[in-house]
């Protein structure tokens, strides 16, 4: 269980900018009347489109970053999960190389999110499955990483309990290899790649195998993988993978949806993403600000906002006006919102406030303005300057 802030000490561990976790899952706040009107949450839309999709459904979720689609994606896997269908994530962040990846990085760690899933859900997999894996993923440099133990055990026909946690270790060897930025990551990637087709093959015959296995215990639909957070990544990478490797991601026989960034889906590739893929669909801002001359507060935004900040920490520790401020010039990106709070509350600690006053909230601003400026290109100032003044106007 996670606890409310009620010191200005845990504001930096409660609204820490990633994804909730299932233990956080309390915490979550519905945004979607504030961001197109819907009475249903983004997640309940792709939750219903995967559950009536009878082939497999490509998704392509795409959206500013800090949005909240993180969050979104991780209560739809933990929906399908409680339903019974299998949902695996890869995020990015915590399992690729940032600046240097491909799609045999993403294959690996698919790989390792199904072996993981059926380890954690004692799943009896058919032995040949894993049989296919282990002669698929016997490279040159590979082979170093099975161990006797492993291939004796494979070879004999050892059940799924014996042979998983084993073909498990030597899959996050590999991953480890890809995200650590090795020098052998590339040779890896060399000698993988000639074997795409088999363990393709493999993965599709793992996904049916999994999918059996569960609709016997549960009765549940499809496996579907989720990839998130591909926006943090160097573009030049997420470009490739959606431009000349999507192909292979599509290979894999069963729901997918995946994140994009909406630069990419707003250049001159879009159309390709939109052949490749059954469904695009934006995920709104929030609305902080009517679009108009005035451009003023949009109270409903406002107040989901405040609504989710205040769900995680007391009330008390923000003097009177320093909430809305924050949010009004986080202009409803929740990720810089969080990252504003933060730091108000570091602020006050150094200051030796007990909570945030308004003094506190103004400094801090003006670190996160100047943080933006040293983001952009000089020929981009006035026009920044211009958003920080009014509020970033990035709102649908």
């Amino acid at each position: 269980m996670i606890f409310k802030a009620t010191a200005l000490t845990d504001i930096a561990n409660v609204f820490h900018p990633k994804a909730f976790t299932a233990k956080q899952m309390e915490f979550y706040q519905p945004t979607a009347a504030a961001r197109d009107g819907e009475e249903y949450e983004y997640h309940d839309s792709l939750f219903s489109y995967i559950n009536g999709s009878v082939n497999d459904a490509h998704v392509l979720v795409f959206g500013h970053g800090g949005c909240g689609k993180s969050t979104e994606l991780r209560v739809l896997a933990e929906k399908l999960n409680a339903q019974g269908t299998p949902a695996i994530i890869v995020q990015a962040l915590d399992d690729l190389s940032l600046h240097d990846f491909t799609y045999i990085d993403i294959f690996v760690r698919i790989i390792e999110r199904l072996t993981e899933y059926a380890k954690n859900n004692f799943l009896d997999l058919d032995k040949r499955v894993i049989s296919a894996f282990q002669k698929a993923l016997s490279t040159t440099t590979i082979k170093e990483y099975w161990g006797k133990e492993a291939i004796a055990s494979i070879e004999a026909g050892a059940s799924a309990s014996v042979t998983l946690p084993l073909f498990l270790q030597v899959i996050s060897k590999i991953s480890a290899s890809f995200k650590m930025g090795s020098g052998i990551k590339e040779e890896l990637r060399q000698e993988i790649k000639p074997n795409m087709a088999d363990i393709t093959e493999a993965v599709n015959a793992f996904v049916d195998n999994i999918n059996k296995l569960t609709a016997e215990k549960k009765g549940s639909g499809k496996t579907v993988i989720i990839i998130d957070g591909l926006e943090k990544c160097r573009q030049e990478c997420v470009r490739k993978l959606f431009t000349d490797d999507v192909s292979s991601l599509r290979a894999i026989k069963t729901h997918m949806v995946i994140a994009c960034p909406i630069s990419l889906h707003r250049s001159s590739d879009a159309a390709i993403l939109t052949n490749n893929f059954d469904k695009t669909d934006l995920m709104p801002m929030i609305k902080t600000h009517n679009l108009d001359s005035s451009y003023s507060p949009y109270g409903k935004g406002v107040n989901v906002i405040m609504e989710l900040i205040l769900k995680r920490m007391d009330r008390s520790l923000l003097e009177n006006g320093t909430l809305e401020r924050i949010i009004l010039m986080g202009g409803g990106n929740l990720r810089d919102t969080c990252l504003i709070l933060t730091e108000c509350a570091h602020v006050a600690r150094m200051r030796k406030r007990a909570s945030i006053d308004m003094s506190t909230v103004d400094y801090a601003l003006n670190k996160y303005a100047a943080d933006i400026f040293l983001r952009v290109e000089i020929k981009l100032f006035p026009i920044i300057k211009k958003n920080i003044q009014r509020g970033p106007q990035i709102n649908n």
